[in-house]
C-alpha cells in the first residue's frame, strides 16, 4: 500500500511524465518506492526536529542543552519545571550564540577579556598547555620574603558545561586518623563517604573536532604574513618568526593570560555556559586571583 508521506511524493515527483512511469499499485517498483520513502522520511523527520534543537518548549534533546547551559539535570524536577528553568536561563540575556555576543556580555560584566575563534583552526594544546609566569606584587620592587610577590605557572582549560560530580569512596584505613589497630571497621572495601570529583576534559586530538573550541583570554597573536621567502609563495614568514604554509595564515600562536577574580569564576563561567554557541568547548586562558 502507498504511503501519503512528503519522501514519497517528492520521489513520484522527481519521475518523468507519462503513464509508462506510474508505478503499479502494490508492485513491486511501488513498493520499493515506499521502503525508499519511508526510509528517508525518517531521515526528514530527524532533520524537521533540528530546527527546535535550542527551543527550550520543543527541543528533542533536553538534557543536552541543559548542560549547554550550566544547569545539572535535577531528576526532582518534572519535564515541565525543567523546561521552565531551561527558558529563564536561555531567554534572561537573550543570547544568540555568537562569539561577539558572548564578548560583549562578558565585557559588560566587568570582564575585560576576548573571544577568539579558532579559525583557521590549530591544536588547542598550542594555546591551552601554554605556561606563563605569574608575579604578584611590584616585579623590580620584590625581595624575597615579600608576601606580596611570588612567582608560579598555569595554564589554560577547556569549560563544556556546567559541572558535573561522581563520587569518590573515603576508605577508612590503617593511614587514616581515625583508625586504630584491631578496629574492625579498618577493613578493605570498608569506606565512610563519598567525595564529589569534578569532571575534567582532556583536549580532544581529533584535528575535525578543533574548530569547535573557541578561546577566551587576553590579546591574541595570529600567524599574519609579512613576507614571502620563497619564489612558490607557499611558504612564509610571520610577525614573530615563525614558518608557516600559506594554508595556515591567520592561525593562532598564542594568546594572553587574564586575570579573573577567584570569587567571581562561578559568574564569569556561567555566562560563557549562557551565551556559547550550541555544541562548542570553550578554551579559558585565564588565571583566578
Amino acid at each position: 500500500m502507498s504511503l501519503s508521506n512528503v519522501s514519497r511524493r517528492m520521489i513520484d515527483g522527481l519521475l518523468p511524465p507519462g503513464p509508462l512511469w506510474v508505478p503499479e499499485k502494490d508492485g513491486d517498483l511501488d513498493l520499493f518506492f515506499d521502503g525508499l520513502s519511508l526510509s528517508m522520511e525518517d531521515a526528514r523527520v530527524f532533520l524537521e526536529k533540528l530546527k527546535y534543537i535550542r527551543d527550550p518548549y520543543n527541543t528533542p534533546i533536553l538534557s543536552d542543552l541543559e548542560r549547554e547551559y550550566g544547569i545539572i539535570t535535577k531528576d526532582t524536577l518534572t519535564e515541565e519545571e525543567r523546561i521552565a528553568a531551561l527558558a529563564v536561563k536561555i531567554y534572561e540575556k537573550g543570547g544568540t550564540g555568537s562569539e561577539d555576543n558572548l564578548e560583549s556580555a562578558l565585557r559588560r560584566a566587568g570582564f575585560d577579556v576576548q573571544v577568539h575563534q579558532n579559525s583557521p583552526a590549530v591544536d588547542p594544546n598550542i594555546i591551552l598547555n601554554q605556561t606563563y609566569q605569574l608575579v604578584a606584587g611590584d616585579p623590580l620592587n620584590a625581595y624575597v620574603g615579600d608576601p606580596g610577590a611570588y612567582c608560579g605557572q598555569a595554564g589554560g582549560y577547556l569549560l563544556v558545561n556546567g559541572p558535573i560530580y561522581s563520587g569518590v569512596p573515603v576508605y577508612l584505613g590503617l593511614g587514616d586518623p581515625n583508625a586504630y589497630v584491631g578496629d574492625p571497621l579498618a577493613v578493605t572495601g570498608y569506606f565512610q563517604g563519598l567525595r564529589p570529583v569534578e569532571k575534567t576534559y582532556n583536549i580532544p586530538t581529533d584535528p575535525d573536532s578543533w574548530p569547535f573550541i573557541f578561546f577566551v583570554g587576553g590579546d591574541a597573536t595570529r600567524a599574519d604574513v609579512v613576507e614571502v621567502v620563497t619564489s612558490d609563495g607557499k611558504n612564509v614568514v610571520t610577525s614573530t618568526g615563525v614558518q608557516v604554509t600559506t594554508s595556515e595564515q591567520g592561525q593562532l600562536l598564542s594568546i594572553e593570560p587574564v586575570e579573573i577574580p577567584a570569587n567571581r569564576r562561578q559568574e564569569f563561567e556561567t555566562i560563557i555556559l549562557t551565551y556559547k554557541p550550541l555544541f562548542t568547548w570553550a578554551g579559558l586562558v585565564v588565571v583566578y586571583v
